[in-house]
């Protein structure tokens, strides 16, 4: 199968089993995360679920939202801290401060890390594509 055909039908079981719980839902809507269908678990033989983070998540600033990271995606990538303009945003000042936080994010749970792309047409400093 090509590989645009299982990003497909991963999306498809996906969202599939983000409306479905191995337990009964409680009246009230109140859910545990072990009432729910653990997306890392259940693919865990088949590829990896990844999420981008950015930098309120990155630098466990949303913890409503680095608890969903955690317990249910097993890959990350940076959106933006990652990409040419905030790692040296000007000619010789570098800065990997971000970029260093996410590295050790991933790697504090385990997480499959992507290097996002460095350059990004709509965040390039003018110039740089000399």
């Amino acid at each position: 199968m090509n590989k645009v055909k299982i990003v497909f039908l991963a999306g498809i079981a996906t969202l599939g089993l983000a409306c479905t719980s191995t337990k009964s839902q409680q009246v009230t809507g109140d859910r545990t995360i072990e009432d729910q269908v653990i997306l890392k678990h259940a693919f865990k033989d088949k590829f990896y679920i990844g999420t981008a983070l950015n930098l309120e998540q990155i630098w466990e600033r949303n913890a409503a939202a680095i608890s969903v990271v955690k317990a249910q995606f097993n890959s990350i990538v940076a959106e933006n801290c990652m990409k040419s303009m905030y790692l040296q945003p000007r000619e010789g000042e570098f800065n990997f401060k971000d970029a260093d936080r996410f590295v050790a994010l991933g790697e504090q749970h385990g997480m499959h890390i992507i290097g996002h792309t460095l350059m990004w047409h709509s965040q390039t400093q003018p110039g740089s594509y000399r």
